[in-house]
């Protein structure tokens, strides 16, 4: 079963574009590059993993919705599996290694970890993402037969996080030592946000959306999130970006998530960040008229998909213990932060 809007939302004209543009596949919308999107992962979530049978895996999706929602978990999995499902679905920066640690002790193998991490992860994305695009969500798959493959990178070793990664712990490597679980993550990514390619570009623009309006929403998730290593990278990328508009940015409203930040149309994206984040029921349709009134109905549709994004990356972060990157002090200083000792670089 596809996804459907439960209302009809009528297109309308973003921003012009001043710089390089990511258009969706010829003849696809952003909601049609979402729903293929969502067709690879539900094929991927129904197959058996790398170190999880289809069946477990859905499993751990599954108990991951329940948490979401506020709901008693089915006591189907085993209990580290159990604790690290609900804690990553609903309050992934309480997690440290010693979690990571116990958990392992306990029978939760560091590789089977990260599996964990990505199935989680990336339905946490869709489902943030689908109901900022006003979406019923998608059943979860039946599963289907088959052995782990057991394949794991190599090279992977614990060096800068608290799980192995090929190279130090960061947004890139987070999932690496589990090679097919950071094929999807990037294949989501790509879709919700931008290309590791496109990255590079500060004036690039999907569906009108500009790169400061991307990083910004990016920023304010990570806030919600409690993230501070996207946050504090992202927010980096947000000055960046407006400096190529010659425009200053303004970084501590992000945090307050009130105030002219200097992105255009800034306090509206925050407010529609805010309610699909939070998933709020209440704020959701007046915060989202009010950004479709400001940049139209397929930008508006882009932020929820970034918002989606940075719900999987900011999971997957703080999952792994990566560090804040070095040299972002006075950035963290400037937005009125302190970084955590436990994610400060080492």
């Amino acid at each position: 079963m596809g996804f459907f809007r439960r209302k009809k939302r009528s297109p309308a004209d973003g921003p012009t574009a001043t710089g390089p543009t990511v258009d969706a596949v010829p003849n696809e919308s952003p909601v049609d590059a979402f729903e293929s999107l969502i067709d690879r992962e539900w094929d991927r979530l129904g197959s058996t993993g790398t170190w999880w049978t289809s069946g477990e895996r859905i499993s751990i999706a599954a108990d991951a919705r329940r948490a979401a929602a506020g709901e008693e978990l089915s006591g189907d999995l085993p209990a580290p599996v159990e604790e690290a499902t609900r804690r990553l679905s609903v309050e992934p920066a309480t997690i440290r290694g010693t979690d990571v640690a116990r958990w392992e002790m306990e029978g939760l193998d560091s590789f089977a970890y990260i599996e964990l991490v990505g199935i989680v992860s990336r339905l946490m994305a869709l489902d943030t993402a689908s109901f900022g695009l006003d979406l019923k969500p998608r059943h979860l798959p039946e599963p289907r037969d088959g052995e782990p493959t057991r394949v794991r990178a190599e090279g992977a070793a614990i060096t800068t996080g608290w799980t192995p990664t090929v190279g130090p712990a960061g947004a890139p490597s987070s999932l690496s030592a589990v090679p097919a679980e950071a094929e999807a993550m990037f294949d989501a990514h790509g879709v919700l946000y931008l290309s590791t390619d496109d990255m590079f570009e500060m004036q690039i623009t999907r569906e009108g959306l500009t790169r400061p309006q991307m990083e910004l929403a990016a920023a304010r998730t990570s806030v919600l999130n409690d993230c501070f290593y996207l946050l504090l990278a992202h927010a980096s990328m947000l000055r960046a970006s407006i400096n190529t508009y010659d425009r200053e940015l303004t970084p501590k409203p992000i945090v307050a998530g009130l105030g002219d930040t200097g992105v255009e149309h800034g306090a509206e994206i925050m407010a529609f960040v805010d309610s699909v984040v939070l998933r709020d029921e209440y704020e959701f349709d007046l915060a989202r008229a009010a950004l479709e009134a400001c940049i139209g109905a397929a930008a508006t549709d882009r932020v929820a998909m970034v918002a989606g994004n940075f719900s999987m990356m900011n999971r997957a972060l703080d999952a792994v213990g990566a560090p804040v990157l070095r040299g972002l002090d006075d950035l963290a200083a400037e937005m009125g932060l302190t970084i955590p000792a436990h994610l400060a670089a080492r």
